[in-house]
């Protein structure tokens, strides 16, 4: 039965495939050879110049030597060139550049049976007939991978030798040339069986890369699972070496274990030391975590378990201990469905364990200095309570102003305090963030350090939160403030606001157009709508009520803005009325204070409308309120109205990295390995120092080597200020950035350097890098 034309066609194309892979792998051991040739061709044709030099007119030699250095030069570019390039496929071009420095090479010893033989000297005569023998043979190990290639050289090099030994026609002559003949023609046999032989191995090796298949299409109906599962295991094995796992394989009747390369190099054993036993693997378990292992494994073979999973400490070679992610699950059963075979995997997770140790060492550390700053906070609070208390108790008579006078103080005192407690929490929350964003990045997605960073930076963003309503009722703004408009930006807030409101409570807004725009921070302006509408829901506890949101343009003569305090224009009012419980009298007065709340403990931070008159006052405006007990409770935020519309700005684009020198200075050093880290990650090259004293000095030996300077700008001994001004009195044009923990740092100075707020993330960073890489070249383009 003939075979089909699809069958012949593919056979055919299997052996060009062949054929091309084995002219390739020739081509490669020949090039492999080069080296070697080229380094004994030197040698042979120096010996031999030197011992025929006395013999030969001195020209001859001399060209001849010449014309052996120069083609045995090429042959070594040609290998180098070789080696350095990528296209080893086109086996028709190399073997074409390498047959011909065979032919000159060939060609050059040829030339020596001719022009370096002593026509007087039988001595010299032997030694040349020596040398090409030696060369002939040094060929046959060289050159065997390609016949053709030595069979030319043994002609070229060989055969002008031996008929030169033929010409004198002496029995000696004859004979030596009659042995030169037959060296000449065993070389060559013993150069065609090792070349056969280099086939047949090379032929034996790619038809054994088939064999699996082979085999596996003879017995396609009995072998049909088996072939499943080696595909499983092959793919399982590709998997294991992209994720750097090691692979075990249990054998549960035996009791042997296979374990691959990668599983004994994660506890530091070559293949073949340990003894493929479960004594051994057992030995090797921690003893803390030993009977929970084994109970695991147990428990996935009795089938309580779906899979078996455990992490443990192993002891590795060096005698260290290493926690390992072990996995499996049964791959095998017996007609009884009783075990057979276990198969799983080995991870390292040594590095994720003591990354988990340290971030849980840092968070208590954390929560250790929060209780104490925040009992320190407390006792502050309680101090400065008593004794506006009995301020306010002695100075009764004092009229209103005095006494709205007396609340202002009390806020900025206590925002002082806050500003001074935000500094370090920023501090914390930077390293906290940052180190946990590129630990978070240096991790698989699907893997539990992923998730477990994941929380950490949730609960670091949760205290920058509270840190940025520090700052807020402390007054310091985190942005500078924009022209934005309030309807848009009230509505925005309602929007998300309408999914937290319960069913219960019917909601209204009333957004009147024309409201125009005011100076804030937009991010604020949600904020106290946010909190306006919260506190009002939930003075509701619940219960069915109304909260009604209105926004509408008003005009304020003289005497209606001194009521308010305030300047008379034109204002935009926000009013919030909800149908609560209403304010008690006796703690109206209390309403806007900081920490002040009638929550339960733990629901509530007495911060959200000391916010919100932040926030307000902040902006220029007033907040207020009027409530009836039983009934209703108001809230009033008047906001001046801005007298121009925002113009169109440009749309911020994508910051990539950069390159160039940074010197990057800060007091807390764990700051400056963070800093470090995120901008060799964009391409910078990064000095780091917690001195700026230091630093100056660091710049003033080398002014130019650095492109670009990051400082701190609370230091001791040395402000970032101070340190910028000393910078820049040896260069003026050095683009500086200041980062800081307040948010709120003042200066008069004209030329005051770009700042960046803590905590800082990797692209914010590289933002204001770059953004102030692009001003400095786009200064220089205009001057």
């Amino acid at each position: 039965m003939s075979a089909s034309p699809g069958a012949s066609q593919a056979g055919k194309q299997a052996r060009q495939t062949f054929n091309r892979a084995l002219r390739a792998e020739q081509n490669r051991l020949l090039y492999a050879n080069s080296s070697l040739a080229v380094f004994v061709t030197l040698f042979a044709a120096g010996i031999l110049a030197r011992l025929q030099w006395s013999v030969i007119r001195h020209a001859v030699v001399l060209t001849w030597l010449g014309y052996m250095v120069i083609v045995t030069l090429g042959r070594l570019a040609l290998e180098v060139r070789y080696r350095k390039a990528h296209d080893h496929d086109n086996t028709r071009k190399w073997g074409l550049a390498f047959m011909i420095g065979v032919v000159f090479g060939a060609s050059g010893w040829g030339a020596a049976g001719l022009v370096l033989y002593p026509e007087g000297s039988l001595v010299n005569q032997v030694f040349l007939a020596f040398v090409l023998g030696g060369m002939m043979v040094g060929a046959a190990s060289v050159l065997a991978a390609r016949v053709e290639a030595f069979a030319v050289f043994i002609v070229l090099s060989g055969l002008p030798t031996a008929l030169r030994l033929f010409a004198p026609g002496d029995d000696v002559h004859i004979a030596m040339g009659l042995l030169a003949l037959l060296y000449t023609v065993a070389t060559l046999i013993t150069a065609r069986r090792v070349n056969a032989t280099i086939c047949t191995s090379l032929d034996f090796e790619f038809q054994n890369r088939d064999l699996a298949t082979l085999l596996n299409a003879e017995a396609a109906e009995r072998r049909l699972a088996a072939a499943a599962v080696e595909k499983s295991e092959h793919r399982l094995e590709l998997a294991l070496f992209a994720a750097d796992m090691g692979l075990w394989d249990w054998n549960v009747e035996t009791g042997e274990i296979f374990w691959d390369a990668q599983w004994s190099a994660i506890i530091g054993y070559a293949v073949g030391e340990l003894t493929p036993t479960l004594d051994t693997w057992q030995q090797l378990v921690h003893p803390e975590d030993r009977d929970a292992v084994v109970r695991a494994v147990q428990e996935h073979l009795a089938g309580l378990r779906s899979y078996y999973q455990s992490e443990h400490r192993m002891l590795t070679k060096e005698g260290e201990w290493k926690w390992v992610l072990a996995r499996g699950r049964i791959v095998e059963r017996g007609a009884a469905g009783q075990p057979l075979r276990m198969t799983g995997t080995h991870r390292d997770v040594t590095v994720r364990r003591q990354t988990e140790d340290e971030l849980r060492q840092a968070r208590e550390t954390l929560e250790v200095r929060v209780a104490e700053r925040t009992a320190e906070l407390n006792r502050v609070v309680k101090l400065l309570t008593e004794q506006i208390g009995e301020r306010q108790r002695a100075e009764q008579e004092r009229d209103r102003a005095e006494g709205h006078l007396r609340n202002v103080q009390k806020l900025e005192a206590l925002g002082i305090l806050a500003g001074g407690v935000a500094h370090d929490f920023n501090n914390i929350l930077t390293s906290i963030i940052g180190y946990s964003q590129l630990a978070q990045d240096a991790v698989s997605p699907g893997s539990p350090a992923h998730g477990s960073l994941m929380q950490v930076m949730a609960a670091g963003n949760r205290a920058a939160d509270l840190v940025r309503r520090l700052l807020v009722f402390s007054r310091k703004r985190e942005q500078p403030a924009k022209l934005v408009d309030i309807a848009a930006e009230v509505a925005d807030a309602l929007q998300l606001l309408r999914a937290s409101i319960p069913p219960s409570i019917e909601f209204q807004q009333q957004l009147e157009s024309g409201c125009g725009y005011v100076l804030a921070d937009p991010g604020l302006i949600h904020q106290v709508v946010m909190n306006l509408c919260t506190n009002a829901y939930q003075a509701m506890k619940g219960s069915p009520g109304s909260l009604e949101v209105t926004l509408s343009p008003v005009e304020l003569d003289r005497p209606a803005a001194l009521a308010l305090g305030l300047s008379a224009g034109s204002y935009v009012k926000l009013s919030v009325r909800d149908s609560g419980t209403g304010i008690p009298p006796e703690i109206a007065g209390r309403i806007f204070e900081p920490f002040f709340t009638t929550k339960e403990v733990g629901e509530g931070t007495g911060l959200g409308l000391s916010i919100v008159h932040g926030v307000v006052t902040g902006c220029g405006g007033t907040a207020s309120f009027e409530s009836k007990p039983g009934e209703f409770t108001s809230f009033y935020v008047y906001l001046p109205r801005a007298a121009s519309e925002p113009t169109e700005a440009k749309a911020a684009g994508t910051t990539p990295g950069g390159s160039g020198h940074i010197l990057f200075v800060d007091d807390e050093p764990s700051i400056v390995g963070l800093a470090t880290l995120m901008l060799q990650n964009l391409g910078y090259r990064v000095t780091g120092t917690t001195s700026s004293v230091e630093a100056l000095e660091l710049f003033r030996e080398a002014p130019d080597q650095f492109d670009m300077v990051v400082s701190d700008f609370i230091m001791p001994k040395m402000t970032g200020e101070e340190l910028v001004e000393g910078m820049r009195v040896i260069r003026p044009e050095l683009p500086v950035l200041l980062i800081s923990g307040f948010h709120d740092t003042v200066t008069t100075k004209a030329d005051l350097p770009k700042t960046l707020r803590k905590p800082f993330s990797q692209a914010d960073l590289g933002q204001a890098i770059h953004a102030l890489m692009g001003e400095r070249a786009q200064g220089s383009a205009n001057g």
